[in-house]
């Protein structure tokens, strides 16, 4: 498969650090031009596999406080539907409930030295080396979250690299929230329009009927 870039090196985070202006700003610019939600998904997952070198992540959305995985990627796919016929690596269960109660960014350096992770047989066999996951949040609320893997090389983000990713996680759930007003507003449309059509239809057949029935009687 493709090999990621290299990583962002970690730095000491600072005042003039705290965030990576250039990201965020083509980060928006991108998001904004999604018009479907899985669009902005498929941007999304450009941007991180570029910025935190990720090779797999999975995002996951909160559907009534269920987490379920929405859509993935890998370093053979840039994006994937998640269905039953090719699912999404598993994320820990720990982890995501660590996310969901803390939502807090869960970073790993290096998985096979954590206490946890460590021993978690699926991690292990698809040899990861480091995961990172994130919380997403929409107007204030904990809505989603993204699973990173890199299986190439240990690797950790800088603080200010970590807020980076947590502004343009922001940014996507406003993205993906938008496309999915966008989608529902086309739907109601081209219902909308379909009836009109339907309508108009019934109308000429009623017109024709009428025309035909006065016909005859004039005929008689």
């Amino acid at each position: 498969g493709r090999a990621p870039a290299a990583a962002p090196a970690a730095t000491p985070a600072t005042a003039s650090t705290s965030l990576e202006v250039d990201v965020v700003l083509s980060a928006t610019e991108a998001l904004a031009r999604g018009r479907e939600p899985q669009q902005v998904q498929r941007i999304l997952f450009g941007l991180v596999r570029r910025y935190a070198a990720a090779d797999c992540g999975v995002l996951l959305w909160r559907e009534e406080d269920q987490w379920q995985p929405a859509a993935w990627f890998s370093d053979a796919h840039e994006w994937r539907a998640v269905d039953d016929a090719d699912p999404p690596p598993p994320v820990p269960p720990a982890l995501v409930r660590s996310l969901a109660a803390q939502s807090m960014p869960v970073q790993v350096a290096a998985v096979r030295d954590h206490p946890a992770y460590g021993r978690d047989a699926d991690l292990l066999a698809r040899g990861v080396k480091s995961l990172l996951a994130l919380p997403i949040f929409s107007r204030g609320e904990h809505r989603g979250m993204l699973y990173l893997e890199n299986r190439q090389v240990a690797t950790q983000l800088a603080e200010h690299q970590l807020d980076t990713l947590k502004v343009v996680g922001q940014q996507f759930a406003v993205a993906f929230e938008n496309a999915h007003i966008n989608a529902h507003l086309e739907h109601l449309v081209e219902a909308r329009t379909q009836a009109l059509h339907h309508e108009v239809e019934v109308r000429r057949s009623a017109e024709r009927a009428a025309e035909a029935a006065s016909r005859a009687k004039t005929d008689f």
